[in-house]
C-alpha cells in the first residue's frame, strides 16, 4: 500500500537475516528489496526481481500502485513495471515496433503513478503518435496476467516446493550488524 503504510526497511530484513530467517522476495516492494540484498542472503524471485537484478528497471516508483479500500484494496492504477512488461510482450508478439514500443514507454512514464489510471493511459495514448494502438495496449494491460500478479503466485509456488528442510537457496553469507551481534532486535 505504497504511500499509506511504509515498506519493509532494509535493516528489517538484513536482522531477520542475521537471526537465520530465508527471506525471498518478489513482485513489488518484495522484489526491489530482494534486488537490493541479494548479496546479504535475500533471494529474490520472479520476472520483477530478475529486471531489478539485472539493472533493466531501479526506480521504486515501478512497482509503485494506488489501491483502493472501497474494492478490498483492488488496484487504481497501473504500475509501471506492469506497463513494461505489456510493452515487452505486445513487441514479442510483433504487436508494435521497436519505436512505437519507446514512444508508449516514454509517455506513460512521465505520467505519476498516482495518475496512471485506464482513463489517463487511454487519453495519454489518443493525444500521441500511436494512437491507434490505445485499445489493444489497454486490453493487453488491464485484460491480460498482471506480472505482480504471476510473480507473486510462482513465488508462493516456489517457497510452498522448497519444503521446510531444503536449504538450496540459502546464502553462504552470514550478514550481522553491532545490533544482530548483541541480540537487540526491536519486536
Amino acid at each position: 500500500m505504497y504511500q499509506n503504510f511504509a515498506p519493509l526497511r532494509h535493516k528489517e530484513i538484513v536482522a531477520h537475516l542475521a537471526m537465520g530467517v530465508r527471506i525471498f522476495g518478489s513482485a513489488s516492494y518484495g522484489a526491489l528489496r530482494a534486488s537490493e540484498l541479494h548479496a546479504l542472503g535475500v533471494v529474490p524471485l520472479g520476472g520483477i526481481a530478475g529486471a531489478y537484478c539485472d539493472g533493466l528497471i531501479s526506480d521504486d516508483g515501478e512497482v509503485a500502485v494506488l489501491h483502493s479500500p472501497e474494492t478490498h484494496h483492488g488496484r487504481l492504477t497501473a504500475p509501471m513495471v506492469s506497463v513494461r512488461f505489456t510493452i515487452a510482450r505486445l513487441l514479442d508478439d510483433r504487436l508494435f515496433d521497436a519505436s512505437e514500443a519507446a514512444e508508449i514507454l516514454s509517455l506513460l512514464s512521465n505520467v505519476n503513478f498516482s495518475r496512471r489510471t485506464v482513463s489517463t493511459i487511454r487519453q495519454v495514448l489518443q493525444y500521441s503518435g500511436v494512437a491507434r494502438h490505445a485499445d489493444l495496449f489497454l486490453h493487453e494491460l488491464c485484460d491480460k496476467p498482471d506480472i505482480k500478479a504471476e510473480d507473486a503466485k510462482q513465488a508462493i509456488l516456489y517457497v510452498d516446493q522448497l519444503g521446510e528442510h531444503n536449504d538450496a537457496d540459502r546464502s553462504s553469507i552470514r550478514w550481522q550488524s553491532a545490533y544482530a551481534k548483541a541480540g537487540e532486535f526491536i519486536r
